[in-house]
This record gives structure tokens, sequence and C-alpha cells, in this order.
């Protein structure tokens, strides 16, 4: 979190010392931040510009960042699709194309498969009809405007308890 010289900051030094004002004062630069993640997202897209950011682990940093934001149906999508686009190709590649097989009792299974299919791997075509990031923006602004399951995400009256508890 970046500070700012005016910026009202908490005052514990350890966490054993956090006060319910401390967290109120967290809570809202928390919140300030938050408010522009999406726009940072967008321009953290735009950097890669078609390249993949972690080859070998593209899926769970996708799905790390979404996690948050998404149901767990689309979380576990973003987290296995590398293996279900393998059915595509990793027999060229001496794998297995099957891979995905192990995955078959899972709630989430035709909903990735159908992905891959329909998007993921038909992708590769020039032709394939595609819309610039812009376009997505204000769905990302939606899905990133409230997380729905993190950790740090409590109804803002029970942060810091009473109010003037200290």
């Amino acid at each position: 979190m970046t500070s700012h010289p005016q910026a009202e900051r908490a005052r514990f030094t350890a966490l054993t010392d956090v006060t319910a004002g401390d967290m109120r004062i967290i809570v809202r630069s928390a919140e300030a931040f938050g408010a522009r993640l999406a726009d940072r997202v967008l321009a953290h897209l735009a950097l890669l510009d078609g390249d993949t950011l972690g080859a070998y682990n593209h899926p769970e940093i996708g799905a790390a960042i979404l996690r948050p934001f998404v149901a767990e149906g689309h979380h576990w999508m973003v987290l296995n699709h590398a293996v279900f686009q393998g059915y595509y190709y990793f027999h060229h590649a001496g794998l297995d194309r099957h891979a995905r097989e192990r995955f078959r009792d899972s709630a989430n299974f035709d909903l990735t498969a159908d992905f891959c299919e329909r998007f993921d791997q038909a992708a590769f075509d020039p032709a394939y009809p595609s819309l610039p990031l812009a376009e997505f923006a204000p769905m990302v602004r939606r899905v990133f405007a409230r997380p729905r399951n993190s950790t740090y995400h409590a109804p803002p009256a029970a942060i810091g308890g009473t109010a003037g508890a200290e």
C-alpha cells in the first residue's frame, strides 16, 4: 500500500497492538485501493499484449487473481483449464491427451470442457472474431467491484466492532 504524507495512518507497530481505530483507517485505505483494482488488472492485461505471464503456471496466476471475485465453478475452470486444453494437443507433445479425465467426477468438468472447446482452443485462429480489451473493461469492473470470497472481506459494520471501542 502506497502511503501519502497527509494520509491518516494506523499507529500500531505489532499486530498484537491493533485497535478498532487502526482497523477503520486500514479498511478505508484498502477500500480506496480496491476501488482501483479493475484498472490495475486491465493495465496489466494490456501490458501482456498477447503474451502469457507465467508460461508454466498461468492457470494458477489467473485463478489466484480471480478467486475472491468469482463463483467456485469459474475459479475451478480457470485453475484447471490448461489440462482441458491439453485434450487438443498433449498427444503431440508426448503427454496424455486424456489427462482431463481425472476430473470427470467434478461438477465443473462440463463447464471447463465447454469453455475450452468453444473459446480457448478456437482463439488461436487469427480469423477468430475477437474484441479489443477495452470492450471487456465494463465486465472486468463489475467482477472486481466487490469480493465475494475473501479472508479480508467482512461487512463494514463488523470491522472494528462497536464505534469507539479501541
